[in-house]
């Protein structure tokens, strides 16, 4: 049987990405698993918060190479995971994409020496998603609105 998603948070190399030497520990694994248990009871801004704390400077709206990991996650709670997950995380993308479109978020290195940029991988990733989010705006309930936006 195929591992869900959520199963291969743990499989990710989350320290395999370069990130400022002043964040001693990844702390997007479990930023994730938060967004996929997400419900009522948890206050939105916190787990938003703690997503993009995990990916990047919230403050001056710079994000890490780490960021493009956890996408196919948050793609993952898009498309299958409940509605407050759902919300929180078109709430965080559409965050990340206020501040990827006004500053150069910058590139890395990869593993296999491929220079990789932060911003047009973002870019990319979302146009790929547009389908869904027009699926989305589509139904008239509470995350039509949010999908709307990042389209």
């Amino acid at each position: 049987m195929p591992f869900s998603m959520f199963e291969r948070i743990a499989e990710v190399a989350w320290d395999s990405y370069p990130r400022p030497s002043y964040i001693k520990v990844c702390r997007v694994p479990e930023a994730l698993r938060a967004l996929y248990y997400a419900d009522e009871k948890d206050d939105s801004k916190d787990v938003a918060d703690q997503l993009s704390w995990a990916v990047g400077n919230d403050h001056c709206g710079s994000y890490y190479p780490v960021l493009l990991g956890a996408l196919p996650f948050i793609e993952d709670v898009l498309r299958n995971g409940g509605i407050r997950s759902k919300s929180i995380a078109l709430c965080f993308l559409y965050n990340i994409l206020g501040h990827v479109l006004d500053q150069d978020c910058g590139g890395f290195t990869n593993s296999s020496g491929n220079s990789v940029d932060i911003d047009a991988e973002f870019r990319s990733w979302m146009a790929g998603l547009r389908p869904l989010l027009l699926d989305m705006v589509q139904h008239e309930d509470k995350m039509s609105n949010l999908a709307r936006a990042l389209l």
